[in-house]
Formats: structure tokens, sequence, C-alpha cells
């Protein structure tokens, strides 16, 4: 009976390790695919915002001395120059002392004109091309090329006075009286001739633009303007202790006052080139070319007007960290956590003439409490050779502070160790081939255990595969500094059970314990996001823990077994004793 029994219960056991394997199948993640999701929670998005207020006298741009916005001398109502009304192509039939005669003349956008006149009673007969210029009222050509029937003349240059009665009809006077010109047309397709008769040369624009200057407004017109102007920077940071204290680079969340100044300028000159250029693009048809060319001449003039005019006041600095996920059109600010640098290295060492990479490590902190920490490693122990691989945010830029559009989440990159390098200033950094892009600044880089052993600080921009880490022996100093410990908390515990418990298919007791997160800090994303994948599942019925379910499987299959004995060992015995 003994031996009935336990061999019975062996078989429950056995047949029940196949059912639950069966429903509940295991496939263990990687190092790097685990590693992420149990410190997801721990790395964060952070964020600098600079603002300032930006005091300048209201200006206007104006041509120099204003010249050339005269040139119209008729009532036609239009704001026009002669250089801009000449471009076309212009017809005249008048009489002169060889008699009556015919010409057309072309001027072009580009400075350049072409023509011919014809004198039939007296038989000559002109053609010439060459440069003009309008300045004011006056028309200036260069004849470069001048022939008489045929026979090539000597160059001449000569000037004219110009009106324009109305936009189609043109005055040339000389010493010899005034010539009325109509006209005609250009030398350009129908669109471009519209655009020409519109007076919207871009050439032209450009030109114009290039000349302009900045000037304080004058009269009852002037006034003093103040702008709230902000910017900002994000890189990535990673929690080191559940009370709130992060771990990132110093250049990710410092920035000097002059920085600061600088910043806020460039922030400034790059709205108002964006508005002046979205002014002049709506009304001509720029090229790229001629883009920069305006972007390039506004800049210039700009950093001149107020330097000599403006001011910055009331700059400041403030840092932030973001836990979980940023979706799109979520306001950084109002969602993420405001920080307090704690503890910071320097960005750049400048000693005895030479520049280095500083120690570029900062600590922040947060006023939260039961952070998910990530484990520190120890840098002294790495290889060269050694898997890598580095958690981060990259190329989210100041966008995702001001006006994100896009759903930001962390990434992940891997490489190796390639070296172990030195710098002038005896500040020891690892090289990396893993990718090390914009944003990932400040993240943890882990090694091949799950556990950080630096912080991703820089790339280069010439040279692919080149990464270089701050040690996290280094950083640890820092921590010393401020006597703050790596540990992990209730909350990260109970996270990382959570997230193994998902591993293994057991949603009951990922539920259960990730509930036990959110009582112990309400709203994490990512513990509320083990919870609904849980529930899914069920819906679709790829997870059951119906275990009275199982356990009638398993009786059924225990009786079964019982039954299967009894005939094969009782019957037996009996059909024995029988015979």
């Amino acid at each position: 009976m003994k031996k009935t029994l336990l061999f019975i219960l062996i078989l429950m056991l056995v047949s029940g390790a196949f059912a639950y394997t069966l429903q509940w199948p295991e496939k263990e993640p990687n190092i790097i695919q685990k590693t992420k999701q149990v410190y997801e929670p721990g790395i964060m998005v952070i964020g600098t915002t600079i603002t300032g207020t930006i005091n300048y006298p209201d200006f206007e741009m104006v041509a120099p001395s204003q010249t050339g916005n005269t040139g119209n001398t008729g009532n036609t109502g239009s704001t026009l120059n002669a250089q801009q009304l000449i471009i076309g192509t212009w017809s005249s039939a008048a009489n002169s002392n060889k008699g009556n005669y015919t010409a057309e003349i072309t001027y072009k956008s580009n400075g350049i004109f072409s023509g011919w006149e014809d004198y039939p009673e007296v038989g000559e007969y002109y053609v010439y091309s060459g440069s003009f210029s309008v300045t004011g009222s006056t028309l200036s050509m260069d004849y470069g090329s001048l022939s008489l029937n045929g026979v090539v003349q000597n160059p001449m240059s000569l000037a004219f006075g110009i009106s324009f009665p109305n936009n189609n009809t043109m005055n040339i006077t000389a010493s010899g009286g005034t010539v009325i010109y109509i006209r005609t047309g250009v030398q350009l397709s129908e669109i471009q001739e519209e655009k020409e008769l519109m007076l919207q040369d871009e050439e032209i624009v450009v030109q114009a633009i290039e000349n302009l200057e900045f000037v304080p407004l004058q009269g009852i017109e002037a006034k003093q303007v103040s702008e709230t102007v902000q910017t900002g920077m994000s890189g990535t940071g990673f929690v080191i202790n559940p009370n709130g204290y992060i771990m990132t680079n110093a250049h990710v969340v410092y920035v000097s006052e002059q920085e600061a100044i600088y910043k806020l300028y460039n922030a400034w000159f790059i709205q108002i080139q964006n508005e002046i250029y979205a002014d002049v693009a709506s009304r001509y048809n720029l090229t790229e070319d001629q883009k920069q060319r305006v972007i390039k001449s506004l800049s210039e003039k700009l950093i001149a007007y107020l330097s000599n005019y403006g001011q910055l006041s009331s700059i400041n600095v403030d840092n932030y960290a973001l836990p979980g996920v940023l979706l799109p059109g979520e306001a950084f600010t109002n969602i993420a956590w405001p920080a307090d640098i704690k503890a910071k290295g320097q960005v750049i060492d400048e000693k005895a003439e030479t520049i280095s990479w500083g120690k570029d490590i900062a600590i922040i902190k947060v006023n939260q409490k039961n952070i998910p920490a990530l484990k520190l490693g120890d840098s002294d122990q790495l290889s060269t050779g050694e898997q890598v691989f580095v958690i981060g945010y990259p190329n989210t830029g100041m966008d995702v502070v001001f006006d994100n559009k896009q759903t930001i989440e962390p990434t992940v990159t891997s490489g190796i160790v390639s070296a172990r390098r030195t710098m002038t200033n005896n500040v020891e950094v690892i090289q990396t081939d893993a990718a090390i892009n914009h944003g990932n600044s400040g993240g943890p880089v882990f090694n091949d255990k799950g556990e950080v052993i630096g912080i991703a600080t820089f790339g280069s921009d010439e040279v692919q595969n080149i990464g270089f880490i701050m040690p996290i022996n280094l950083a640890k100093e820092f921590m010393n500094e401020i006597n703050v410990q790596n540990e992990q908390g209730i909350t990260g515990q109970k996270f990382q059970e959570g997230v193994e418990a998902f591993f293994r298919k057991d949603c009951s007791s990922t539920e259960r314990l990730m509930k036990e997160v959110l009582t112990l800090s309400p709203g994490m994303y990512y513990a509320q996001n083990y919870v609904t994948a849980c529930q899914e599942a069920r819906i679709k019925g790829l997870y059951s823990d119906d275990w009275l379910g199982q356990m009638w499987l398993f009786l059924v299959i225990a009786v079964l077994a019982g039954t299967a004995y009894y005939f094969i060992k009782v019957k037996k015995i009996t059909i024995s004793t029988k015979k």
C-alpha cells in the first residue's frame, strides 16, 4: 500500500510538472533584455531648462541711407524701387536727329542688359549688351559689347535719368531729351514673368536683405522690448539610491552663467531669424543657398545689434528628472521631478596650457522616496574585450523639454571595451565601440552581469564607433563626498521580483508584486504596464492561473494512475493466486 501511494504521488508530481511547463513555457531573457526591464524605472531623462528676459530697444530694418527706395516719380502707389521696376523687356518708337527709329532692350535681374536700335533712314542698326545698375533715379549702363551694322565698336559707359510713371512705362532721359519705353514682356517663362511683373525677383530680395541694417526705432515709435527666452538640453541619468539620488554627467545639468547667456542669445537669434525668414519665404521662392545667405547675414547683424543695445536679466537654470516614458504632447516640466545638484565635477579641465575632459560627473537629488535603484559594479575589474551595453535616451535634444512630438523611451546600444585611456589631467576613461549619442550622456553603462560600471559621457563626431565612459569607481568618489550609499529599497526589490515572475509567466505573482509596488510608488508607469500586460494575456488566453482547474486535472491523472496500477499490479497478483 505504501509503495502504491508513493507511486501515485510521484506520478502526480511528474504529471503536474508537465502540465505546468506546457501552460507556462519559460524563455529566459538574455542579460541585456533582463537588465533593461529590471532597471528601466531607475533610468531617467534629465532635462535642463534655461530661461531669461532679454531687453532691447525695438528695431526696424532699413537700407543704408534709404537709397534706392524713391525711384518712382509717378503716382503709382508702388513702394518698389527702380532697380526692381526696370527688370523686363521694353520697346520704343521715337524720333531723333537720325530720323525715326525703333528700339528694344531687356534688363535682367542678374544686372545684364541686351538690345538693339534700328535707324532705317540712315541705314544704321546697333546691337549691344553689357551690365547695368540703378541708383536712385540714375541708370548706369556699361556697353561691353557694341556693334554697328555688324562691325564691332569700342565699349563705352553712359548714364541716364530714369523714372517710372507707372509699372509699365519707363522714361529714359539723356542730353537729347526723354525717350518713352513701354513694357512688352520678359524673356522668361510665363510663371517667372508673373513673378518679375510682381517684382518678386528672389536674388534682388536676398541682396536687399543682405544690405539691411538693424537700427532702433526713433520718435513716437521708439519703445523698449522685454521678451522671455527659453532654451534647454537633455541627457540621461540613473538612480543610485532610493531616496532620490541620481547620477549623470556634469555637462548634462550644469550651465555656467556665460554659457547660459550664450544659449539664450542663440535661442533668441534663431527665433527672430525664423520669423523673418518665414515672412520672406512666404513672399519669395528662395533657394536653400539663398536661405543660408539670408540667415548668415541676419545672424551677424542681430549679434551686432544686441551687443550694442541688448541685455539679459532674470536668468534661471532648472534641472528635472523624468521617470518612465514621455508620450507625444506631454509637457516635460509638468510631469518631471525638479532636481538639485548635490555634487559635481569639472566638465573641462584647463591646466598648464592644456585642455582636457574633466571629471564630468554630477549627482542630483529629487524630492522622492522609494525609487528603484541600479546596482553599481567595480570598474577596476573591467578588462579590454569585455562586453558592455549602454541604456539611455539618445537624440532627445531640447525638443523633449519644450515641444515633444514623439514617444521618448530608453534604447540600448552594445559593444566591447576597446581600451582604457588616461587623459592629460590623469583622469582615466574607458573607450568603447558602443554608440554614445547625443542624449545618451549621463546614462548607465553595464557589464555582462548587469552591473553599472560606468557613465556614458561623450562620443566622437569625426570617427564612428568611438565612445568614452567615466568609470563608476571615479563616480563613487562623489558619492562619498555627500555620504550616499548605493542600495536598493523595498520598491526596487519588489519590482525586480515582479519582473522575474513575469519572465516565468507567473502572472499571479507579477500582479501581486506590481500592485505592491504601485502602493509604495503610486503611478509608476512600468509597474502598471506589467499589470496591464497580464490582464491582456488572460483575455487572449495566453496565460491561466486557474489552480482549481489544475488540481482537478491532477486528481483525474491520479485516479487514472491508481487504476492503471491496480490493474497492472493487483489484478496480476489475483490472477497468479487463482492459478
